[in-house]
């Protein structure tokens, strides 16, 4: 089951209620919706996924970054392109490189 929220992101929701909170990017030929973000919501865990413009590096990056500041994620997952939008993620309080466990896929 998934939900779509304000931010334009989807939510899929796995079974735990203690589950951790995934922020997944997709890859730039991907969407939110992807095997990737599916498989992962199997696993048990909330997984937010937003839709990212392939045409808007900034944007790209305004999206990902917001996401990051409302939901809080427990672990970032980035697929392709979507690991360089991971990896350019600031830590909102020290405007730092966001020090979350990050896996790129």
């Amino acid at each position: 089951m998934f939900v779509r929220d304000v931010l334009q992101c989807y939510i899929l929701f796995g079974g735990l209620l203690k589950g951790k909170t995934i922020l997944f990017f997709h890859g730039l030929e991907s969407s939110p919706l992807s095997e990737k973000a599916k498989f992962l919501a199997t696993t048990g865990h909330h997984i937010v996924t937003p839709w990212l413009p392939s045409d808007d590096w900034e944007e790209t990056l305004k999206v990902a970054q917001e996401c990051v500041d409302v939901y809080k994620p427990d672990i970032i997952v980035g697929s392709s392109r979507g690991g360089a939008v991971a990896l350019n993620i600031k830590n909102e309080k020290k405007n730092s490189v966001l020090k979350k466990k990050m896996m790129i896929v």
